[in-house]
């Protein structure tokens, strides 16, 4: 039998299964050069690859919108415009999204998007897809350009979007943090920017480094997600190189992407991204209502075991197991069992937990609250 991948009589320039060899590349991280430039490759990213960042980049405004307002952060847009910048645009699917998370805030002002890639074929689906989801008159600027290199950037901006970028260029990621600098810096007061790379371990710890980075270096952010309390100290993830921070968040997607993803082994039930939500707060600390007590984000699954249930949850400074006995489960702690991970709960106090055996064991009369997510 012939093998499934074996090179066909085709030309030179074609490639069997495309989406295969785009998946295997992105995979060990070395991405097929100039791969939006070969029709083959860049139709099939925008089949596959395009729809799933377009949803990531729907729940990620979505999450921003809502931790900005939770947080007490708010963004006037005093021009009665915003402005979109978008990094390495690809086919436009996370700007795409993006837009599509931001519906609620877009029939209010005018919308300017600026679109940057090395490809020109792909700048021009990008253009053609967010042109779908905006008025027909909003302006969309299509910029040519091979990042980290220099670029022309608009002097203020409202949003500024990156996806899958630093997985693309591992070796580029300080260049990459420099530009991220300058582009940060023409944020508005109460901009937000979003960063998202894939959920595997090398690429998430990347991010989380570079997260450190722009902390240190940019004194007017403040992490909006997935970092609680908006303490900005440095990720306790790093401290052990077995760990990293991702989300996994069920979803369902089409037949046609279920079927191209079992071709190539991949399972989509869920978004599964690493990602940082930030925003710029030149007023030190930041405006915000402080819940009554500090929260802790469930960073792992929620893990249901013989007797109890467990799982790793942080406070934006440190990381710890907390585990609840099935025993004693009742109507203060039930909503324990069901979390999913990047819920948040309200942390419980000292005197409802008890340290034992590497855990936070929570006693029986604890409560467990979700923060923003009633029951």
């Amino acid at each position: 039998m012939a093998q499934r991948h074996q090179k066909q009589k085709s030309g030179p320039e074609t490639v069997p299964d495309p989406l295969f060899h785009l998946s295997q590349a992105f995979q060990s991280h070395q991405p097929i050069p100039d791969y939006m430039d070969r029709s083959d490759f860049l139709n099939t990213y925008r089949s596959y690859y395009h729809p799933i960042s377009s949803a990531k980049g729907k729940s990620l405004a979505e999450e921003a919108l809502a931790q900005r307002d939770r947080r007490g952060f708010r963004t006037l847009y005093p021009s009665g415009s915003i402005r979109i910048v978008d990094f390495a645009s690809g086919t436009g699917g996370f700007a795409e999204g993006i837009l599509l998370g931001l519906a609620r805030l877009l029939p209010h002002f005018s919308r300017e998007v600026f679109l940057f890639d090395r490809s020109i074929p792909a700048l021009a689906l990008a253009s053609e897809a967010v042109r779908k989801v905006l008025p027909d008159k909003t302006p969309i600027h299509s910029l040519v350009a091979r990042l980290p290199g220099r670029i022309s950037l608009p002097d203020s901006i409202d949003w500024l979007l990156q996806a899958n970028v630093l997985a693309e260029n591992m070796e580029k990621s300080e260049q990459m943090i420099s530009l991220l600098e300058e582009a940060f810096l023409r944020l508005n007061d109460g901009g937000i920017m979003i960063l998202a790379e894939p959920a595997d371990r090398l690429s998430s710890r990347n991010l989380l480094r570079v997260r450190d980075v722009l902390l240190d270096r940019l004194k007017d952010l403040r992490i909006l997600a997935p970092c609680p309390n908006l303490r900005n100290a440095g990720c306790p993830a790093l401290a052990n190189e077995k760990d990293w921070c991702h989300e996994d968040r069920p979803f369902s997607f089409s037949p046609e992407i279920q079927s191209m993803a079992a071709s190539v082994g991949h399972i989509k039930d869920a978004l599964k991204m690493s990602y940082l939500i930030g925003v710029r707060s030149r007023d030190l600390p930041p405006p915000q209502k402080q819940p009554e007590q500090s929260t802790l984000r469930l960073v792992s699954e929620l893990r249901h075991e013989r007797g109890l249930g467990w799982g790793i949850f942080c406070d934006g400074k440190d990381r710890q197991k907390i585990r609840l006995l099935t025993r004693h489960r009742n109507s203060w702690n039930q909503s324990f069992f069901s979390l999913e991970r990047g819920e948040e709960i309200l942390q419980p106090a000292a005197s409802g937990t008890i340290v034992r055996s590497g855990f936070l064991d929570l006693l029986p009369d604890t409560p467990i609250e979700r923060y923003g997510n009633p029951d």
